[in-house]
C-alpha cells in the first residue's frame, strides 16, 4: 500500500467515520419514518421524506470514496460519469496503492442507491416511484451491515 504521512491518514480517517457518524444518524431518521408510514399510509410528505433521507445516506458514502480517491488516486477520470465510476473504482484492490473499500455485494446495494439517488434529484420530472424507494430502502437495511464493516475494515487498514 501506498505510503502517506500520518496527519494525511489520520484526517482522511476522521473524515470517514465522520461520515460514517452521519450515515448512521440518517439511517436512524430512516428508520423512524418507517415506523410512521405505517400510521400514515400514503403521507407524500413522509415518502419525500424518506427518499432525501436515503439519498444522503448514499451521499455520505460517495463523500467518503470521494475523499478516499483524492487520498490514494489524486483523480477523477469523467466528469459526465464520475459518480459511477468512483463507485466502481471503491470495489477493486489498487496494487501497490489501496486495498478494496467495499465488496461486491456492497457494491450493488450502493449501486443501487446511486442509481435511485440520480433519479429522486431529477424527481421533479415525474412522480416519485414508492415502490422503487420501498425496494432500495429494503435492500440498503439488508446490506448495511456489510456496507458498514467494509469500510470499517478499509480503516483497519489504514491504521496498520
Amino acid at each position: 500500500m501506498k505510503k502517506h504521512s500520518f496527519e494525511v491518514i489520520r484526517t482522511l480517517e476522521g473524515e470517514v467515520n465522520f461520515l460514517l457518524d452521519r450515515a448512521g444518524e440518517l439511517d436512524n431518521n430512516l428508520t423512524e419514518y418507517i415506523a410512521c408510514e405505517k400510521e400514515q399510509a400514503g403521507s407524500q410528505t413522509l415518502i419525500i421524506s424518506m427518499a432525501y433521507t436515503l439519498s444522503g445516506i448514499y451521499s455520505c458514502f460517495e463523500d467518503q470514496f470521494f475523499k478516499i480517491a483524492r487520498v490514494f488516486e489524486n483523480r477523477v477520470e469523467n466528469p459526465a460519469s464520475w459518480h459511477k465510476e468512483l463507485l466502481e473504482r471503491m470495489r477493486i484492490e489498487v496494487p501497490n496503492i489501496r486495498p478494496a473499500v467495499i465488496s461486491r455485494e456492497s457494491f450493488a446495494v450502493l449501486d443501487e442507491m446511486r442509481g435511485f439517488r440520480h433519479v429522486f434529484r431529477s424527481s421533479y420530472m415525474f412522480t416519485l416511484d414508492v415502490e422503487r424507494l420501498r425496494l432500495v430502502i429494503h435492500r440498503w437495511q439488508k446490506g448495511k451491515e456489510r456496507i458498514i464493516n467494509d469500510v470499517k475494515h478499509f480503516l483497519e487498514i489504514l491504521e496498520k
